[in-house]
């Protein structure tokens, strides 16, 4: 069998640089690892309310509203002067206290409403995460500005 000598050229081109490769010293890669130093990035975004419940009652009377946030409160900046209640009316319901039930879960007390209809919470923008971020209700990044209150939660109430 003969070869044409092109053929004949690459085979030998090809034998020559696995020859060449065989022949020369692999190169080692050395891996340099550092320890890096344990950094802390702080918390700079506020909390936001993820649930109000009870959302319906219907014929029975209820005397707390109990609010979820997205994360840990500071259970000192969260009192009833930052909870506003609305009855069907207009007026307003004072809430008569504010107990924390886990770290991120609140119990506002208020009296037994006696109007039926639906109510309307709302909660200031003054109350603290644990890091001391006010809140950030939109999630705009500004925290604690006015605009930013919890947006009006219903809970209705047939008494």
């Amino acid at each position: 069998m003969t070869l044409n000598p092109f053929r004949r050229w690459l085979d030998n081109l090809q034998k020559r640089r696995r020859n060449q490769r065989r022949s020369q010293p692999r190169p080692r890669v050395r891996l340099h690892l550092e320890e890096l130093e344990p950094r802390i990035v702080p918390d700079s975004t506020g909390a936001r309310v993820l649930d109000i419940v009870p959302v319906e009652f219907r014929n029975l009377p209820f005397d707390h509203v109990d609010v979820r946030f997205s994360e840990t409160i500071n259970a000192t900046t969260f009192t009833a002067v930052d909870v506003q209640i609305t009855s069907p009316s207009g007026s307003t319901i004072a809430a008569s206290g504010v107990t924390p039930l886990t770290a991120d879960t609140f119990r506002i007390a208020i009296q037994s409403p006696t109007e039926r209809g639906t109510y309307r919470v709302q909660l200031g923008a003054n109350i603290e995460d644990v890091d001391g971020n006010l809140m950030d209700q939109n999630q705009n990044g500004v925290n604690g500005e006015a605009t930013g209150k919890s947006p009006s939660r219903i809970a209705c109430c047939c008494v």
